[in-house]
């Protein structure tokens, strides 16, 4: 019976579903990319030859460790300025300084001081009458001289050894006759004159 081919031949394909299924898988194929494509969209992009090649040439982290080893890590660094923060904390503040400064004297009140004070220029106008420490050395040195020249003590009283002293002449005069003891002693005999008268 046609009815019993038809119920057998249903888990078959018919043509027009067959065909309805390839317009729907060729639907389908036409939105999937293409072999040549897909070569075409990734030729921009990196193979593992190229990563391997490029790698090759870069720095390995080994390297990078090593070769930043003398540089400061971000701990070390921040060690160091935590360190440097409590070496400034035990410096001298400016306003510490200007306190302390306060009792010392300023070039303003130097100067203010200075314009009461002798100039040199004054000084040395105003001693110009006066010696100087040279002038008395020359003047010393020339006096020196000078006196190198006059008899010592010590000479004179060499050279007037043999000179007779008040002391000697006294002692010799005192054995000597004195003018009045002549005269009474010579009084008993005549004057020459005295004789002449008388003859």
């Amino acid at each position: 019976n046609i009815a019993d081919t038809a119920a057998m031949l249903s888990p078959y394909a018919r043509t027009q579903t067959m065909l309805d299924s390839l317009n729907a898988a060729d639907n389908k194929i036409n939105l999937k990319l293409n072999i040549a494509d897909t070569a075409a969209m990734l030729s921009p992009y990196a193979t593992i030859s190229n990563l391997n090649s490029t790698a090759d040439s870069k720095l390995n982290i080994a390297d990078t460790a090593a070769m930043l080893s003398p540089y400061a890590r971000t701990q070390t660094m921040l060690d160091s300025l935590n360190a440097a923060d409590n070496k400034i904390n035990q410096k001298l503040n400016i306003a510490d300084t200007a306190a302390m400064l306060s009792p010392y004297a300023t070039i303003s009140n130097l100067n203010s001081t200075a314009d009461s004070k002798l100039n040199i220029a004054d000084t040395a106008a105003m001693l110009s009458p006066y010696a100087r420490t040279q002038t008395m050395l020359d003047s010393l040195n020339a006096a020196d001289n000078k006196i190198n020249l006059k008899l010592n003590i010590a000479d004179t009283a060499a050279m007037l050894s043999a000179y007779a002293t008040i002391s000697n002449l006294t002692s010799t005069a005192d054995s000597k006759l004195n003018i009045a003891d002549t005269a009474a002693m010579l009084s008993p005999y005549a004057r020459t004159q005295t004789m002449l008268d008388s003859l």
